[in-house]
């Protein structure tokens, strides 16, 4: 299962394999967590972002570590596609054309996925 080739802590994990963490407040205890590698697509005009997502729960127990108080849960991976908004020959923005929720079977496995998809490292300027 794939929740199993991940790491009870994912940040340090993920974001040395390259992606990047978004978070998102729910609850003073509870939060949303993705973490995304966007591919520029060569077709010029396409964005895909292959998204990890998880709940993160923060409790407050004061005989444990900052690292023993947060309990990540994985939820899902999804593959969001965005198509570039252009005016003037300029990009001028983006729009969601597209989401669907992948089901690797490992890690590893997704990273293949996103080789083919044809990533490559760069942080583009169109969040």
């Amino acid at each position: 299962m794939f929740a199993d080739s991940l790491p009870d802590h994912p940040d340090d994990y993920l974001i040395e394999r390259d992606y990047e963490r978004f978070e998102r407040l729910d609850s003073p205890f509870n939060r949303t967590v993705w973490y995304r590698k966007r591919i520029d697509c060569p077709i010029e005009n396409l964005i895909f972002d292959v998204e990890i997502k998880y709940d993160l729960a923060i409790s407050d127990d004061p005989h444990c570590s900052y690292l023993d108080n947060l309990s990540y849960y994985f939820e899902e991976v999804r593959l969001v596609v965005w198509e570039r908004l252009y005016k003037d020959g300029e990009v001028s923005g983006k729009t969601k054309v597209g989401q669907h929720t992948l089901h690797p079977i490992t890690l590893d496995d997704l990273d293949k996925f996103v080789t083919v998809l044809g990533f490559t490292h760069s942080k583009s300027d169109v969040s």
